[in-house]
């Protein structure tokens, strides 16, 4: 048996013991994500709501911008033998600062968008420099927990987050502050106080990094990073354009809308959770890559069609009569997640399999398939457009990426 395949001796018991592990966990973190996102509904107005979900998107384009592709880079490389873990853990204190740095700077760029009819209020300032920096690390703290198989610490801490954000928009709605900066700091100070746990708990290594581990790391998560960038893109070609350009109470009910729909992205994080360092494997790595594919569609189609049904009664009895409009978002918004999640295992199986570049063609289709239908039309509607806009850009990446999957796997069985 070869070094590589040594590595990877008993992937499959790993593969049933940690995508078990990962679907709890990542499927607790969102269920108490959407039940915060019901309460702050509750607690807040359409407008207010949609205030706060401006603060949050773009503070999140900032950490996007920051990870540099670190979460999934730090894992493959392993998982690839490229770096050991303790290369990686000396590499940590260096990279957590630069990537700290970066996100901050790109979150004071975006701070007139983030802020558009005056001074950045206190919400904003908290989600930029508590919780943006606590993604980061937590980022960093995921990438190599992932890598080390400590799949259990990782779920039980990201949950944990969720509870005590939960905890303290509940507690804001008890005592009746009905306010989009309280709320905002009540989601920052738990991405904070998560982000410093999963760092510490990766156990980083003070000594200087291994010759030439930096610039490993940096050139596949650069790599990585392009289609991210490019999703990131594509988000502002929607959402960016929602909350920046429609008014507050339209922001509202599509945040809400886009919040609900997002709980059925637990199966394809669950999956690249537990699948991304099979799917590297030299030799059985292909058959993980369609065990994972067809897990992710099978549970994606059910879990649109279960939400299409239950979503006429379900979205105004628990998020409240105002938020009624948001029904057809909502259902649209569902199917473009299952598409997303097929396009997004899809990715990480091609960059698992040593074709980082080619992943970036399902980006480039989506961008192209969204700028398309946002010129088309969806900029004369409402937020019902944008999201069939999103549908579509979504199929559109999922079909490609399908097919890009088969070609790649034959170019490997003719080499092989």
């Amino acid at each position: 048996m070869n070094a590589a395949a040594s590595r990877f001796q008993g992937a499959r018991a790993w593969l049933a013991r940690d995508h078990g592990a990962s679907l709890i966990g990542v499927a607790a973190e969102n269920a108490f994500s959407l039940v915060g996102s019901v309460l702050v509904a509750r607690l807040l107005s359409p407008d207010a709501r949609g205030e706060l979900a401006r603060w949050v998107y773009w503070s999140a384009v900032a950490l996007g911008v920051g990870t540099l592709g670190m979460t999934s880079a730090l894992p493959q490389l392993v998982g690839g033998g490229r770096l050991t873990l303790d290369a990686v853990r000396r590499l940590l204190p260096t990279l957590a600062l630069g990537l700290v740095l970066v996100a901050i700077a790109a979150g004071t760029v975006l701070a007139p968008t983030a802020c558009p009819t005056g001074p950045c209020a206190a919400g904003w300032r908290w989600m930029l420099y508590c919780g943006v920096p606590g993604g980061i690390l937590g980022a960093l703290g995921a990438g190599v927990l992932v890598a080390a198989s400590r799949i259990k610490v990782l779920m039980v801490t990201r949950a944990l987050a969720a509870a005590g954000r939960v905890g303290a928009i509940a507690a804001l709605l008890i005592v009746g502050v009905r306010d989009a900066t309280a709320t905002a700091i009540a989601f920052a100070l738990p991405m904070g106080a998560a982000g410093v746990t999963l760092l510490a708990a990766t156990h980083p290594s003070l000594r200087p990094p291994a010759r030439g581990a930096l610039v490993t790391a940096l050139g596949r998560g650069m790599a990585v990073h392009a289609p991210a960038l490019a999703a990131i893109g594509l988000t502002m070609a929607n959402q960016g354009w929602v909350y920046s350009r429609l008014p507050s109470d339209a922001g509202g009910l599509y945040a809400v809308a886009a919040g609900a729909a997002a709980t059925l992205q637990v199966l394809s994080l669950a999956e690249l959770t537990a699948s991304t360092v099979p799917m590297a494997h030299p030799q059985s790595g292909w058959r993980a890559v369609r065990t994972a594919l067809w897990r992710t569609s099978s549970w994606s189609v059910a879990g649109v069609v279960a939400g299409a049904v239950a979503a006429p009664i379900a979205v105004p009895l628990i998020y409240g009569a105002p938020y009624a409009p948001a029904v057809v978002p909502f259902c649209i918004l569902l199917a473009a997640n299952g598409a997303e999640n097929v396009a997004r295992v899809g990715q990480s199986a091609l960059q698992s399999r040593g074709h980082p570049k080619t992943a970036w063609v399902i980006d480039v289709v989506r961008a192209a398939t969204l700028g398309a239908c946002m010129l088309g039309f969806a900029v004369r509607g409402g937020i019902a457009a944008v999201a069939w806009a999103t549908l579509a850009s979504q199929a559109a990446g999922a079909g490609v990426g399908l097919l890009l999957l088969r070609f790649a796997r034959r170019r490997s069985s003719v080499v092989a």
